[in-house]
């Protein structure tokens, strides 16, 4: 019988499910990872998701994705249930194929960074929607 000890990871961490590090997710990911000129880059972006050029929050945020009906791109009240972290990890997405497209897999940490990412898109709406709603008590107490 042969006697075998036990392996040890060299990066135990890449399996993680904690973003381990501050990543500017739109440039560090989504643009390096999935803007290039054969995807969604700004030129002629597949699906119409140009994910290079600034101001993606707009392009992402309570947008319809274009090819799977009833869901949005990244959904604020729900981020959870963001097609964009569908596409980006899980291997059999409701539509279409996982992302990025014949290229390794975000690994379990930058994916974390990603899905932290988007949580704090819909934390901007709550703070927005808070800053709006004190607003307009203020104005109640005006005489």
């Amino acid at each position: 019988m042969l006697a075998g000890c036990v392996g040890r990871l060299q990066d135990p961490e890449r399996f993680s499910e904690e973003c381990r590090q501050s990543l500017d997710v739109p440039s560090e990911v989504l643009a390096a990872r999935c803007g290039d000129s054969v995807c969604h880059d700004a030129v002629e972006p597949e699906s119409n998701l140009d994910l290079v050029s600034p101001g993606i929050e707009l392009r992402l945020k309570n947008v319809p994705a274009s090819n799977c009906a009833g869901r949005l791109r990244v959904d604020p009240a729900h981020p959870e249930n963001s097609f964009l972290l569908e596409k980006l990890g899980r291997d059999d997405p409701e539509c279409g194929d996982r992302m990025p497209l014949l290229a390794v897999p975000l690994s379990a940490p930058t994916l974390a960074c990603v899905r932290d990412w988007v949580e704090s898109l819909s934390e901007v709406d709550a703070g927005s929607q808070n800053t709006t709603t004190a607003l307009e008590r203020g104005r109640e107490l005006e005489p």
